[in-house]
């Protein structure tokens, strides 16, 4: 959805599709809390990649919640233009990583995990004194609030390492579940794909059953679940 205003331009969309699914796949390799720093792997080479490309080291310190991984490493490709706009920040092998956001939620449910922020951000607009501030909630930080600089005062980041992990706790029969629907998932992919020159009800019947069976909740109507 991001990439469709580049038709516009002028880009074929079989061009960004493609950058677009590669960038997935080195996403998928940076959200690693195992992988090593890539200097350690490769001496030499190891610091030069590093300085140049985002690797899952960098990447750990983008999704933590330590005071010093606050606002870093925000490239998910390439490093360089943090190091260049003074975002980079090294990760830290004395401090263990905390993952998250400061304000961990309750609930795993993806439609809440979307929308609580903007409720959130709403609930602040409409409470702010005056029009200026309004828009100052919506065009600054998240951290920041009247009075504050633009991206709030880092000395109020409370410090919520260590703090527990919230678990989703599912029967067996669920795991079961979720196992058999993934494999049902990576076939239709490869199975819609093959659809590309059929009727415009074959390109929709795939992808509708498994936004369907992702939104749907066994336990509500499975008892034993």
């Amino acid at each position: 959805m991001y990439f469709l205003p580049l038709a516009l331009l002028g880009l074929r969309p079989s061009a960004y599709l493609m950058h677009s699914q590669l960038s997935f796949v080195w996403a998928y390799w940076n959200h690693s809390a195992t992988f090593p720093k890539t200097h350690k792997l490769l001496p030499g080479l190891g610091h030069i990649i590093e300085y140049v490309v985002a690797t899952p080291s960098h990447h750990r310190v983008h999704h933590g919640v330590n005071k010093y991984c606050i606002d870093k490493n925000y490239g998910m490709n390439l490093i360089i233009w943090d190091r260049l706009f003074g975002t980079f920040v090294e990760e830290r092998e004395d401090e263990e990583i905390t993952f998250g956001t400061i304000e961990q939620k309750d609930n795993n449910h993806f439609l809440g995990l979307q929308a609580d922020p903007w409720r959130e951000l709403w609930g602040r607009v409409v409470s702010s004194k005056t029009s200026g501030d309004a828009l100052r909630t919506l065009m600054y930080g998240p951290g920041w609030s009247s009075g504050q600089p633009r991206l709030g005062n880092s000395e109020d980041i409370p410090d919520v390492r260590g703090r527990q992990k919230h678990q989703f706790a599912s029967s067996s029969w669920l795991s079961v579940y979720l196992t058999l629907h993934c494999f049902l998932v990576f076939l239709g992919y490869f199975e819609v794909a093959s659809y590309k020159d059929s009727t415009h009800y074959k390109r929709i019947e795939g992808p509708s059953f498994t936004l369907h069976s992702v939104i749907w909740k066994p336990e509500r109507t499975l008892p034993f679940v």
